[in-house]
C-alpha cells in the first residue's frame, strides 16, 4: 500500500519534470494569472539577470 507521502512525493516529481521539460511556461502563465504584479516584478528582474548571462556564456569562444 503506498503511503500519502509517497503519493505526494511521486506527484511532485511529476510536476517538476512537466515544469522542467516546459521550460516553466505553464507555470509562469498560471503565475502571471493569479498574481500579475508580483510576477511581473520577479520577472522585470529576474529575464535581463538570465539574458545576460545566456548573452555572456553565447560569447565565450
Amino acid at each position: 500500500m503506498v503511503k500519502d507521502e509517497e503519493r505526494s512525493h511521486s506527484k511532485n516529481v511529476v510536476l517538476a519534470v512537466f515544469d522542467t521539460v516546459t521550460l516553466g511556461i505553464p507555470v509562469y502563465i498560471a503565475n502571471l494569472i493569479k498574481q500579475p504584479k508580483k510576477t511581473l516584478k520577479i520577472s522585470l528582474i529576474v529575464i535581463p539577470i538570465v539574458a545576460i548571462i545566456a548573452w555572456f556564456l553565447s560569447s565565450l569562444n
